[in-house]
């Protein structure tokens, strides 16, 4: 082999490895992180109300909104794995007393396959607590969806108040889910 050839040779092994480097760097440097999570949320002029830890140690940042007269909280994370930007407003914890009436979960249901575009109502049996949750993928976020998906929480918590908040619930319905009504046999 010719010198030029031996030159063009190594040349091109050294774009081809500078390329998969890029590649691999890129992969990793369009995710957002924990500090460039909270960096975003302060540049966007968002105000950390509260911040905390999951018990998995993945932070989270909670936002406060004043609208109407009415406090909504919403919290932000990405989970350790960091794949997946999370908002969450957690709404109503049940106590072992309590039901989630049925009327209200099929509403739940109803906002998760008729109203949602990105945020969707949860019921965490275990728990026994009441969620909207959004999530974004964790690539390339830009603010402007993290944005909208934030808006599109609290607009929907805003709306949403007769399936989240218990003192809307109706009371004529007593019956629960897995549970059916008094007086009436189960089918």
């Amino acid at each position: 082999m010719t010198q030029v050839h031996l030159s063009l040779h190594v040349l091109f092994a050294a774009i081809v490895i500078s390329l998969v480097t890029a590649v691999v760097a890129a992969d990793k440097s369009d995710r957002l992180n924990h500090e460039s999570l909270k960096l975003m949320l302060e540049n966007m002029g968002y105000e950390i109300h509260k911040a905390g830890k999951y018990n998995s140690g993945a932070p989270w940042y909670q936002l406060k909104f004043k609208e109407g007269g009415a406090d909504y909280f919403v919290m932000v994370s990405l989970p350790k794995d960091q794949k997946t930007v999370w908002v969450i407003a957690d709404l109503v914890n049940l106590d072992k007393q309590q039901e989630l009436p049925r009327v209200i979960a099929i509403k739940m249901l109803d906002h998760n396959y008729i109203d949602s575009k990105h945020v969707y109502f949860s019921f965490g049996a275990k728990g026994r607590h009441l969620r909207l949750k959004g999530a974004l993928p964790n690539r390339s976020v830009t603010p402007i969806a993290l944005r909208t998906l934030i808006r599109e929480t609290l607009e929907t918590l805003k709306t949403e108040k007769q399936i989240w908040e218990p003192k809307k619930w109706p009371q004529e319905d007593k019956g629960t889910m897995g549970q059916p009504k008094e007086g009436k046999a189960a089918h």
